[in-house]
């Protein structure tokens, strides 16, 4: 780890990157931000030693850059950067959903383009100092690019995964799925429940927590067909045909989610080993929208 590294970006994923590559031991140099008072503020917290900049400042103080910044900012970002005077060797952006494509005006100065992603979840800069060590990173560009990604990442503890070209999005969907969408399923199966037994959101949540994080628990443990349970896995067409009536006074959103769910389930039911003619009734009470 030679190369001096500069991260664009004062959100709560920049600075605890920061800081984890400082703590670390890399040779973080400077850390950028759209005003000179969140700049600031991000370098005090990255460490000593570690200035603050404008974006096209940063090219000056280190020659391999990370863009940490929400998505739609990244081109503009790169832009800025690329307007100096010397380009970086490599840069790197944060966003799971975009390739290194977006980094083109940088690629066009010479530098190596790329993107490492972390699977994990930040909700504030102290908490990423924990949560990114031992966590999985996609990591996907030109080889320079994704072989100083990869450095970076094993640097502070984490693990690379190789996203093959023009899969960001896919992959990007496949956490999306695995976090804010269950997030969003408690969310509807909290409010159904508040709807059915007249509880409090409160009381809702603490009386479903221990079915989902045991099921969660299963599912990571066991793997998701050894760890479905319930009606779909049954074969229990009438309970499913009750719920799906039953969610008629539902919201709308929640009534769709329990359908293309249970149409999911049915699949790692099938390949449990649901008989064909149980799956074939289940199919036809799933497939029905709320238009039928």
């Amino acid at each position: 780890m030679t190369n001096t590294i500069g991260i664009a970006g004062t959100g709560r994923l920049a600075q605890a990157l920061a800081r984890l590559l400082a703590i670390s031991g890399a040779p973080i140099t400077a850390v950028a931000g759209r005003t000179p008072e969140r700049a600031e503020g991000a370098a005090r917290y990255a460490g000593d030693g570690v200035r603050s900049a404008s974006f096209p400042e940063l090219a000056g103080l280190a020659n391999h850059i990370v863009i940490a910044v929400a998505d739609s900012a990244i081109e503009q970002v790169a832009s800025e950067i690329a307007s100096a005077p010397l380009a970086p060797a490599a840069v790197v952006h944060t966003c799971g959903a975009k390739g290194a494509d977006c980094l083109a005006s940088l690629k066009a100065r010479g530098a190596a383009c790329g993107v490492m992603h972390p699977l994990q979840t930040v909700p504030a800069p102290d908490a990423g100092l924990t949560a990114l060590r031992g966590s999985f990173w996609g990591v996907s560009g030109e080889e320079a690019a994704r072989e100083w990604a990869a450095g970076i990442v094993h640097l502070i503890g984490g693990r690379v995964i190789e996203v093959p070209e023009g899969a960001n999005a896919l992959y990007h969907s496949a956490g999306v799925m695995a976090s804010n969408l269950v997030v969003a399923t408690l969310g509807a199966a909290q409010g159904v429940f508040c709807q059915a037994t007249g509880v409090t959101p409160d009381l809702a949540l603490r009386a479903l927590a221990p079915l989902a994080m045991a099921a969660v628990s299963n599912a990571l443990a066991r793997g998701p067909h050894a760890a479905l349970t319930g009606p779909v896995e049954r074969g229990d067409a009438g309970t499913v045909a009750a719920h799906r009536e039953a969610l008629g006074a539902a919201p709308p959103a929640a009534r769709e989610l329990y359908r293309a769910a249970s149409l999911q389930a049915l699949e790692l039911a099938i390949a449990k080993g649901l008989a064909p003619q149980a799956a074939a009734i289940l199919k036809e009470i799933l497939r029905r929208t709320d238009a039928e």
